[in-house]
């Protein structure tokens, strides 16, 4: 199975110098100076191969934009940091990883088989703690916390360093909860149901 990163590079824009103009010419009017400049540069797009064993089942980038974190079929959590190759193959289970995510301190990782989550250490690459059936989970914008959200719509809240449990709630109602993302402060989660 091959995956294909792309990455985008913000390309500056150069400008031409105005040339001087004599006392005597009339000042260009702003049309006329917007019609000589150049128009934007798009954005730069790089594109780099990565062979993996198995097929990709789950993936996620780090905040960096520099590496990446692949769950595939076979129960691994693999990594890769762009542009220097692998960093990371370990197996959490028999079964297919089905979500990945990384904290947003790069320090810790989390990968979802349909058992169970697990949270590891990512420069150890042990497990730190493992949580049992969720449907989904994020880290906290500070990375200090773990939401994950089972589908009988338990939300649990806990510290990412031992997984220790912080506070559960049922949430959803008689819907089916699908998916939990945190907001960009820890005080805010929003949740994804099934109305079906």
């Amino acid at each position: 199975m091959r995956v294909l990163c792309l990455g985008f590079a913000a390309l500056a824009c150069a400008f031409p110098l105005q040339r001087a103009v004599a006392d005597d010419e009339p000042p260009a009017t702003k049309a006329e100076v917007a019609a000589k400049q150049p128009a934007p540069a798009a954005p730069a797009i790089a594109a780099q191969r990565i062979a993996l064993e198995g097929t990709v089942t789950a993936l996620a980038a780090d905040h960096s934009g520099e590496a990446l974190l692949v769950g595939t079929s076979d129960g691994f959590l693999r990594g890769w940091r762009i542009g220097h190759g692998p960093t990371l193959a370990v197996r959490l289970g028999e079964s297919a990883v089905t979500r990945v995510a990384v904290d947003p301190t790069g320090r810790r990782l989390a990968g979802a088989t349909a058992k169970e989550v697990l949270v590891l250490d990512r420069s150890t690459q042990k497990i730190l703690w493992r949580k049992a059936r969720p449907v989904g989970f994020a880290f906290s914008p500070d990375g200090e916390r773990l939401i994950s959200v089972a589908s009988t719509g338990v939300l649990t809240a806990a510290a990412v360093k031992d997984g220790s449990v912080l506070a559960t709630r049922r949430v959803g109602g008689k819907r089916t909860v699908l998916r939990v993302v945190f907001g960009p402060t820890t005080a805010l989660a929003v949740l994804g149901v099934a109305d079906g």
